[in-house]
């Protein structure tokens, strides 16, 4: 029964939340920026010239972004009010789930 309910070490009830996933997420994107920008400022001090890090902005933008989702998952829990707009928000998100990632890939592609 134990191995049903735990995958990696994940129970069910994390896996099936979202904003679990997001702040999984959220934190590994910001350790990278993290890292990433360490070493251009250790390249730009001059320690390392071989440093290939360049601190990527759009990773700066993934990461504003999941903050933002992150947010979201923050005030779900301040009202009832504000829950049941995010739900709504989360359900129409699951709905067109499929048009969000061609959308996202377009817009990858072209920035």
């Amino acid at each position: 029964s134990r191995c049903l309910t735990i995958y990696c070490g994940l129970a069910v009830s994390w896996r099936n939340n979202p904003f679990s996933w997001i702040s999984l997420s959220m934190i590994v994107s910001c350790w990278v920026m993290f890292i990433q920008n360490f070493a251009v400022v250790g390249r730009q001090m001059g320690f390392e010239e071989d440093v290939k890090f360049d601190g990527n902005t759009n990773l700066q933008v993934v990461v504003i972004f999941l903050i933002w989702l992150r947010f979201l998952g923050f005030l779900r829990g301040t009202s009832i009010k504000m829950a049941t707009f995010i739900l709504m928000i989360q359900e129409i998100c699951d709905k067109i789930q499929i048009f969000l990632f061609v959308f996202f890939l377009f817009l990858l592609m072209f920035s």
